[in-house]
């Protein structure tokens, strides 16, 4: 057994010195730790009021997108390539309170009747702000769908 105590291997005078050390680690680190813990309380506080937020209503006559699931076919076997979110489409009829039916732009109808966790609302754009070539395009057809689509409904 040797006569070497803690405080002598890590270089201190006394066993006090290095117990006052010691004590000032452990308060840097309990103020981290609570810290931290404040910041995951508050983030726990503010997904819990996105939560509780209200569903944006759905009408007859909006522009929006569908979840793709597997009811529809639409995915394919890599990850990378699924669109999770497939539109604009427009809606036609409101069944229930959240089932809905939905057509595209030449009023063809979707096979499949939606429920308000599977559509979201879909916001136009300006064509201009986008950065992206192939968003840019995608979107400028849409929009063109949509203009003519409600120019056909005028002329009827």
């Amino acid at each position: 057994m040797t006569d070497f105590t803690p405080s002598v291997l890590k270089g201190y005078a006394s066993s006090d010195q290095y117990i006052k050390v010691l004590k000032q680690k452990l308060d840097v680190i309990s103020k981290i730790v609570m810290k931290e813990k404040a910041q995951q309380q508050e983030l726990q506080r503010v997904q819990a009021e996105r939560a509780c937020q209200p569903i944006a209503p759905i009408a007859k006559g909006d522009l929006v997108l569908f979840k793709c699931s597997e009811k529809l076919d639409l995915l394919t076997s890599h990850k990378k390539l699924n669109h999770p979110w497939v539109g604009p489409v427009k809606v036609q009829a409101i069944l229930a309170p959240h089932k809905y039916l939905v057509s595209n732009f030449e009023g063809q109808l979707c096979p499949v009747i939606f429920e308000r966790h599977e559509l979201k609302p879909y916001y136009l754009r300006d064509p201009a702000s986008m950065t992206t070539g192939g968003a840019k395009w995608a979107l400028q057809d849409a929009v063109q769908q949509l203009r003519a689509h409600e120019r056909s409904q005028m002329e009827v």
